[in-house]
């Protein structure tokens, strides 16, 4: 996955300009949308160790990634989502969660079925995939429908608590704790 490892290298090195960023490109952390250089780009301070997993979607020019790393010096979980339209990156998405539980550490390396391509006769079509898959999801709806205002469900002024995308973050990050096989998931349960 050499686009992603270059972008992991860019981000350890703090130089955007070693990777192909389009002008125009939307990059957005923890939620928040931020300029190119900033965030992690500032803060990275170790490239994943061997805890990676990379999720190719060639159908869709995108590339997701699971990893874990550091920043200032400490662990965090990096989830990482790239487009990438005709050779450049016009897309960059992070979510960053850090090691509240002391348990990232335990990140060595993903379960073997992580690492292996699925079985072609086994994949299922791209229009076949569902949006209610297994997998973790977090989908948020406005956090009111309506006030004195109107409508705020679909409006511009849509909007959601940040005490629920935290409470998301963090069961999140406890079902991906569940899936690769980490003690110390359900901190969500006790916060």
């Amino acid at each position: 996955m050499g686009i992603v490892d270059n972008y992991l290298d860019a981000l350890v090195t703090h130089d955007p300009a070693a990777v192909p960023i389009a002008p125009d490109a939307a990059f957005v952390e923890n939620l928040e949308r931020k300029p190119p250089g900033e965030g992690l780009w500032r803060t990275a301070s170790q490239a994943p160790n061997s805890f990676k997993i990379y999720v190719p979607d060639p159908v869709t020019g995108q590339v997701g990634f699971l990893g874990h790393m550091q920043a200032n010096g400490d662990p965090l979980l990096l989830g990482l989502r790239l487009a990438v339209e005709d050779g450049q990156l016009t897309e960059m998405e992070h979510l960053i969660a850090t090691d509240e539980t002391e348990t990232l550490g335990e990140l060595e390396t993903p379960r073997p079925a992580f690492r292996e391509p699925v079985p072609p006769e086994e994949r299922e079509s791209f229009d076949g995939l569902s949006y209610f898959s297994p997998a973790p999801v977090a989908v948020f709806g406005p956090g009111v429908l309506a006030d004195d205002e109107g409508a705020v469900a679909h409006a511009e002024r849509e909007y959601v608590d940040v005490a629920d995308v935290r409470q998301a973050a963090r069961a999140l990050t406890d079902a991906t704790r569940r899936l690769v096989g980490v003690a110390g998931a359900d901190s969500a349960d006790s916060a």
